[in-house]
């Protein structure tokens, strides 16, 4: 009889939640069961952070969800290094190519995404699910994105510049 209670606990249980948040370019939040208590978020490069979990978390394979608002681009979480197995320190890269390109990158899931049974937790045989939430595409542009607005931008100003140049030349000045 307690066998087949222990067998049906997941079935009845919630599994572990582990969302990640990029707020900008330069920050992530990350929470396992809505607390950053034992989890380290290390700057690794612009867009990307290194992600340290508790010894007892074990997540087993990368994940991909696609960038807002560019579905070429993905949200990567892969293990770190990716050539030593098992590790409980995972790189988060935002604005990510996948090695198939677009076409690849386009297949993954959308942001807010959760995807079930990542791993577990050693202390209650408890699953993993993961989800990222990319707000920092809500609030200021990524850096990509910084070339075509700054270009926009230019691009207004020396029209501006040519229509007042052109009042002038026919004699009328704005005041």
């Amino acid at each position: 009889m307690v066998f087949l209670l222990l067998m049906a606990r997941p079935l009845f249980g919630q599994d572990h939640q582990l969302v990640m948040t990029e707020n900008s370019s330069s920050s992530l939040t990350v929470t396992y069961d809505g607390s950053s208590a034992g989890i380290v978020v290390d700057p690794f490069s612009a867009d990307s952070w290194l992600v340290t979990f508790p010894t007892t978390t074990h997540l087993g394979f990368e994940l991909d969800w696609q960038e807002p608002g560019n579905p070429s681009l993905v949200n990567d979480f892969n293990i770190y290094p990716p050539d030593i197995g098992i590790s409980n320190t995972w790189i988060v890269s935002s604005e990510f190519t996948l090695p198939g390109g677009a076409a690849q990158d386009m297949l993954q899931p959308s942001d807010g995404f959760t995807f079930t049974n990542i791993g577990g937790d050693l202390r209650d045989e408890t699953p993993i699910d993961a989800t990222f939430h990319d707000v920092a595409t809500d609030a200021v542009p990524e850096p990509a994105t910084w070339v075509s607005l700054f270009t926009g931008a230019a691009i207004l100003a020396l029209l501006g510049r040519r229509k007042r140049a052109a009042f002038i030349a026919a004699g009328v000045r704005k005041n």
